[in-house]
C-alpha cells in the first residue's frame, strides 16, 4: 500500500527492451508476423521479434524470437536500426512508457514457418516488398522496407 507521499511504483515511467528481425529471402521478399488480438496495435504486422526478457543479451532475444514467432533459425548480423518512443499512457500498465526497439539484419536458415501458439502473434508471411507497403503495419515495418530498398539500390 501506499501512502499519499509514496507513489505507485507501476505508475512510474518504465522502459521496455525490444529486439526485432529484418529478415529478406533471395525472391526479394520480408518476412512479417501480424500482431495478436489482445495486443496493443492488434492486426497489424509487424518484424518478427519482441521484449527482451530480464538479464537476456538483445543479441539472443532477436534469434529467440524469430524462433517462438516463425519457427526459424538464424544468424544475427548487425544492427541495422535503433527506434525509440514514448507512449504516455501504455496498455499494460499506468506509468509512461519508453520503448527502445533495436533492429537486426538476420540471416534466416531454409525452414517452414511455424505459427505462434498463444503467442503475441498469430500469423507469419514471407511478403514481397510492395505488397508489405501496402499491408496495414506498424511503423518499425515501413523504417525496415526503407532499410531494404536502400540496401538494393546501393
Amino acid at each position: 500500500m501506499t501512502s499519499d507521499l509514496t507513489p505507485d511504483p507501476l505508475a512510474l515511467p518504465w522502459v521496455r527492451i525490444g529486439a526485432y528481425a529484418i529478415v529478406t529471402d533471395d525472391a526479394g521478399r520480408i518476412l512479417l508476423c501480424r500482431i495478436a488480438p489482445g495486443y496493443p496495435a492488434a492486426g497489424k504486422w509487424t518484424l518478427p521479434g519482441g521484449g527482451v526478457d530480464h538479464g537476456e543479451h538483445p543479441d539472443d532475444a532477436v534469434l529467440r524470437e524469430l524462433g517462438e514467432e516463425t519457427g526459424l533459425t538464424g544468424r544475427r548480423g548487425p544492427v541495422a536500426r535503433i527506434w525509440s518512443g514514448r507512449i504516455e499512457k501504455p496498455m499494460s500498465r499506468p506509468g509512461p512508457l519508453h520503448w527502445v526497439a533495436i533492429i537486426y539484419r538476420v540471416d534466416a536458415d531454409p525452414g517452414e514457418l511455424r505459427l505462434e501458439v498463444g503467442g503475441s502473434t498469430d500469423a507469419c508471411e514471407w511478403v514481397a516488398l510492395d505488397d508489405a507497403a501496402a499491408l496495414d503495419h506498424v511503423d518499425m515495418v515501413a523504417g525496415a522496407l526503407e532499410l531494404v530498398r536502400a540496401e538494393r539500390a546501393g
